[in-house]
């Protein structure tokens, strides 16, 4: 249908089909590469997914995913044990006792990641450095309170 108007630049192409243009020949391979495992129910490519309860295929012998070496259980828990008594080394005993602690297994870890290769060293060393502010800072905090406690009774 012309209406004898030039068309206008801005106008939209109509939708659908020209019927003046042939049809696209349609070709017989799939669009997508096959991945070598069958398509799935829907005929929709299964993208380097295995089917349901089969393994990849991976060599023989290659590993499932990365190995860890040895842990140092001694120094992470001297670490942690370490910062923890660092933080609440104003209360009386417990900066103390959690700073005792934190130098033990500290030392052990140290020892241990020294023969394992340095797991966990960075945590041990932590714990050591970490403890020992707790212990000094509460011993000097017990010993104030000691000596204000025997200056108050008159002793």
């Amino acid at each position: 249908m012309t209406s004898g108007y030039p068309p206008d630049p801005g106008a939209q192409p109509p939708l659908g089909p020209d019927p003046q243009q042939p049809h696209p020949q349609v070709s017989a391979q799939p669009p997508y590469a096959p991945t070598g495992y069958p398509p799935s129910m829907y005929g929709q490519p299964q993208y380097g997914q295995p089917p349901y309860g089969q393994l990849p295929p991976w060599a023989p012998g290659q590993a499932y995913g990365p190995v860890q070496g040895p842990s140092n259980g001694m120094g992470t828990a001297g670490g942690v044990v370490g910062i923890v008594g660092a933080a609440l080394c104003w209360f009386p005993y417990v900066g103390l006792i959690l700073g005792v602690v934190g130098l033990v297994l500290g030392g052990f870890g140290l020892q241990r990641a020294n023969r394992l290769g340095g797991a966990a060293k960075g945590m041990a060393i932590t714990g050591i450095a970490c403890g020992a502010v707790a212990v000094v800072v509460g011993a000097l905090i017990l010993g104030a309170i000691y000596t204000r406690s025997r200056a108050y009774i008159g002793g």
